[in-house]
């Protein structure tokens, strides 16, 4: 493990990962609201809502897998020392999905945690509106895009606007 594995975690590790959880909470039980979700020093090319993330949802018995663009020796290894988390799982039930922006517009959501309708900015719709119907199989997201985070769980349902 190279040196820049070893920096970059929470400096307050108890208050840092309680108001990160809590966002991240607040994010997942409110499709499509943004939160603001930071505290870690990440590496390239993770931004700090996916960093936090990683710190927040990922131990030594969470297998996790690193998409090929985002996969280096930088961001492995930081990985590996700040959570103890195993490389490449045969198969995952959280995403976190790393955007230019989160915008609100785009499509709309509908479903628990929302009063009436909300609306976000997704990558493609198709992939959501499919997983919604393997409810309650699936996956959950978690969009990030600098510092903001959103949460889409698998109960949402995914209309164009």
């Amino acid at each position: 493990m190279q040196r820049y594995g070893l920096a970059g975690g929470v400096s307050d590790i108890p208050r840092g990962e309680a108001y990160g959880f809590r966002a991240a909470l607040r994010a997942m039980g409110r499709p499509g609201t943004i939160e603001v979700l930071k505290g870690a020093e990440e590496p390239a090319p993770l931004s700090p809502a996916a960093s936090a993330l990683l710190l927040i949802l990922c131990d030594q018995p969470t297998g996790l897998h690193i998409a090929p663009s985002h996969h280096n020796h930088a961001v492995r290894d930081w990985i590996t020392f700040q959570t103890s988390a195993p490389d490449y799982p045969d198969r995952s039930v959280t995403l976190i999905i790393g955007r230019p922006e989160l915008q609100p517009p785009g499509a709309v959501l509908r479903g628990p945690g929302i009063e009436h309708e909300a609306a976000l900015d997704l990558p493609e719709l198709a992939a959501f509106r499919a997983n919604r119907a393997q409810f309650p199989l699936g996956f959950g997201a978690y969009l990030t895009a600098g510092s903001q985070v959103a949460g889409l769980p698998r109960s949402t349902q995914v209309t164009a606007d």
